[in-house]
């Protein structure tokens, strides 16, 4: 068996292995994107309460004040907690595009081996071809001298 065909499922198993670390990046980026969006939601949410509230001016009694001031602690801690889930998120990405980058150059790199082994295998046969042909060749002009 030639030693091209030998390394196939080998370069199989990579391209599995990088394709499966590039979904996984795919989807640590997508939870990275809906955190990020998340976090807009709540800072849009908070600014449209706070100008709710500048809007009312002193028109709010003293228990919905309170109240208004623990709803608005609950969203910045929320938002606090948001900012932390992200750049754990982005950590995560990281590591997986990191880890994707790896697969990546293992399969590109046997891949190329791969094709380099092919070309020599294919000018190996080439060669043997061309000596077979030259042998037949040289013998029909054996023959003909013979003759």
């Amino acid at each position: 068996m030639l030693a091209s065909k030998r390394l196939q499922p080998i370069v199989k198993m990579a391209e599995q292995k990088e394709t499966a670390a590039a979904q996984k990046m795919g989807q640590s980026q997508m939870s990275l994107r809906d955190l990020e969006a998340q976090l807009q939601s709540l800072v849009t949410m908070r600014a449209d309460y706070m100008r709710r509230f500048q809007s009312s001016g002193s028109q709010l009694s003293a228990i919905r004040l309170q109240e208004f001031r623990r709803f608005l602690d609950k969203l910045d801690k929320g938002i606090t907690q948001q900012h932390m889930a992200i750049q754990q998120a982005k950590h995560d990405v990281s590591m997986k595009k990191s880890s994707w980058l790896k697969e990546h150059a293992r399969h590109s790199s046997l891949q190329k081996i791969t094709d380099k082994r092919q070309q020599q295998e294919q000018k190996q046969a080439d060669k043997r071809e061309q000596q077979v042909m030259d042998e037949h060749s040289q013998q029909i002009f054996a023959r003909r001298l013979a003759v």
